[in-house]
C-alpha cells in the first residue's frame, strides 16, 4: 500500500533523520560525495522508488521527488501550483526564482521556488505546474543562536559543509572582494573567508526566540536584547531604486550587527567577533 507524504517526516519508506544504510537492500546508485572534506554528505538515487535521498554522515536530511509525490492520494508532481493551493490551503514562506539549464540540448527554464516551512516541503514550478518537490524537517531545528549559527549554518565551519542544500555563487566585485553563497532555504547570504563561514547576512528573515528581527522596530530590539545602543556609523545603499542611507550599530557581545531605515530593521549580519573579519567590510569600504 502507498504511504505517500507524511510532512516533516518520511516519503513512502524513506523516514527523514534515519540511517540511509537502512534502506541498501533497496536498489540504488551509489552516493556522490560532496566536495568537502570535512563532512560525509552524499546523494544516493534508489530508482526503483523514484526519489532521491540527500544525506548528512550517512543520516537522511531531504528527500527529493521528481516523478511522484503522493501526498492524500494525490500525486502533486505535474499538479497545478494554484490547485495546490487551494486543495490544502498551505502558505509559501517565501519565494525565489532560479534559472535551470536544459538537458541535451533543451532550453532552460526559469523555475519558481516556494519554501513551506511548517510544512518542510520546498516546491519548484514551471509554467504553473509543480515539477520538483523536496522535503524536509525544519521543525527542530533551532533559529539565531548568537555568536554560534542561524538554523542549521553554522559560523566558522566550511562553507561545503552545506553544499547539499540549493545555492547559488555570487559574483566577487570591489565592495564583496570574497567568496559570497545566496541560499534558498533558509533564505540567507553567507560570507566566507578561506571558504570558511564568516557572516551570515539576512534581510527577509531573522528568527530570534519567536521574533522576527527584520521588520522589527530599532527600540524594540534594544528592549528584546537588554541592550544599550552604540553609536551608529552610517552608509549609502541602493534600494527601491535609490540611494538610502542606513544606520548601523554594531553589538560584538550578541554578535549582531543591525541595519535599520527610519528606526526599523532592515538587515541582520551575524558573527563571531573573536573569529569573523568580513562583517565590517561595507562599512570599511564606505569611510
Amino acid at each position: 500500500m502507498e504511504k505517500g507524504l507524511i510532512l516533516n517526516t518520511s516519503y513512502n519508506d524513506f523516514i527523514l533523520g534515519t540511517n540511509v544504510t537502512d534502506y541498501f537492500d533497496k536498489r540504488h546508485e551509489d552516493g556522490v560525495a560532496s566536495y568537502s572534506p570535512y563532512d560525509d554528505i552524499v546523494a544516493f538515487d534508489f530508482y526503483d522508488d523514484g526519489v532521491e535521498v540527500w544525506c548528512k554522515n550517512n543520516i537522511i536530511d531531504s528527500i527529493f521527488c521528481e516523478t511522484t509525490c503522493i501526498y492524500e492520494g494525490v500525486n502533486l508532481i505535474g499538479l497545478k501550483f494554484d490547485e495546490f493551493l487551494n486543495r490544502f490551503h498551505f502558505s509559501p514562506n517565501n519565494e525565489d526564482v532560479f534559472w535551470l539549464e536544459g538537458d541535451d540540448g533543451k532550453n532552460g527554464q526559469n523555475q519558481h521556488v516556494y519554501d513551506f516551512n511548517k510544512e518542510g516541503l520546498q516546491i519548484w514550478v514551471w509554467r504553473n505546474r509543480i515539477r520538483t518537490i523536496i522535503i524536509s524537517n525544519y521543525t527542530n531545528i533551532p533559529d539565531l543562536i548568537l555568536n554560534k549559527s542561524y538554523e542549521e549554518f553554522e559560523l566558522n565551519v566550511p562553507i561545503s559543509n552545506y553544499f547539499y542544500k540549493k545555492y547559488d555563487e555570487i559574483v566577487q566585485d570591489s565592495i564583496y572582494p570574497f567568496k559570497r553563497y545566496k541560499f534558498t532555504l533558509p533564505k540567507i547570504e553567507i560570507w566566507c573567508r578561506d571558504n570558511i563561514i564568516d557572516t551570515i547576512r539576512c534581510e527577509l528573515i531573522c528568527y530570534y526566540e519567536d521574533t522576527n528581527l527584520i521588520g522589527l522596530g530599532y527600540d524594540a530590539f534594544l528592549k528584546l536584547f537588554d541592550v544599550i545602543s552604540p553609536d551608529s556609523k552610517q552608509i549609502h545603499v541602493e534600494a527601491n531604486g535609490r540611494k538610502e542611507l542606513r544606520h548601523v550599530y554594531e553589538f560584538d557581545t550578541l554578535g549582531l550587527q543591525v541595519w535599520t531605515w527610519h528606526k526599523s530593521i532592515k538587515t541582520v549580519l551575524i558573527y563571531n567577533a573573536e573569529e569573523s573579519k568580513l562583517y565590517r567590510t561595507m562599512i570599511e569600504k564606505a569611510k
